[in-house]
């Protein structure tokens, strides 16, 4: 094999393996920020469909959730069980109060 064939394929197995591990080390990052994302549309939505975040801890804290809401709310328990990390993030920076939601 010619000396830049050399270089050229071990150059590439460099690269390779530095995007490798490059993704690696931000994947993680990238996965909770999405789950941040999804279950802040959740919690919107849920919003609207109780008439704003007051009426919706309200009706929520007395287990009267409308059938809508009930559906939302379990859609974000099912990202919140897949994303456990957002359970220990701070309210400040989730924007919401994951123990205020008396879920399951």
């Amino acid at each position: 094999m010619e000396k830049g064939q050399k270089i050229i394929i071990l150059a590439s197995i460099a690269i390779i393996g530095i995007t490798a591990i490059a993704i690696a080390a931000l994947s993680p990052g990238a996965f909770e920020e999405q789950c941040k994302q999804k279950a802040k549309e959740i919690l919107n939505n849920l919003y609207s469909i109780e008439g704003g975040k007051e009426e919706f801890l309200k009706s929520n804290s007395q287990g009267l959730l409308s059938n809508e809401g009930r559906e939302s709310l379990q859609n974000l328990e099912n990202v919140l069980s897949q994303c456990p990390v957002l359970k220990s993030i701070p309210e400040e920076e989730l924007g919401f109060d994951v123990s205020a939601l008396n879920m399951g």
